[in-house]
């Protein structure tokens, strides 16, 4: 059984990749609503999963100064970004095909943020909130 690796994260505009990540977290969440009433026993919520969403967060990318204007621009205009993850192929970034997990989905940009230390390369942090269902990648 081989480890999976976080560093196979990609973010296109288009088909274009303006950014890929080594380090960040998809998660997955079920949305519940309660539906409890007067007569439940106990005083035990009644929940129910109603809807789901999907985020990406991403932390510690470096990204071009081509690439990080894209991303401003993206931002700015509300425009949803396509992202695609999945197993890393061998020890570089390379999409190996086929994964279980594979996936790839449209999101809106939510948080941008540009951390420039002095006399060091520039990272940036973003954050994704998914549009609609993500889609397995054959």
């Amino acid at each position: 059984m081989s480890t999976i690796k976080g560093q196979n994260l990609r973010i296109f505009m288009g088909t274009t990749v303006v950014a890929e990540a080594t380090n960040c977290t998809i998660s997955y969440t079920g949305n519940a609503d309660d539906i409890s009433t007067k007569d439940t026993s106990n005083s035990w919520a009644q929940n129910i999963n109603v809807t789901r969403s999907w985020s990406v967060s991403v932390d510690s990318m470096q990204a071009t100064a081509t690439q990080l204007k894209a991303l401003i621009n993206a931002i700015s205009a509300k425009q949803p970004l396509t992202l695609k993850w999945d197993q890393t192929s061998g020890t570089t970034n390379s999409t190996a095909a086929g994964a279980d997990f594979a996936r790839t989905g449209s999101a809106l940009m939510t948080d941008l943020t540009i951390t420039a230390p002095n006399r060091q390369p520039c990272t940036v942090a973003i954050q994704f909130q998914g549009k609609g269902a993500p889609s397995t990648i054959s």
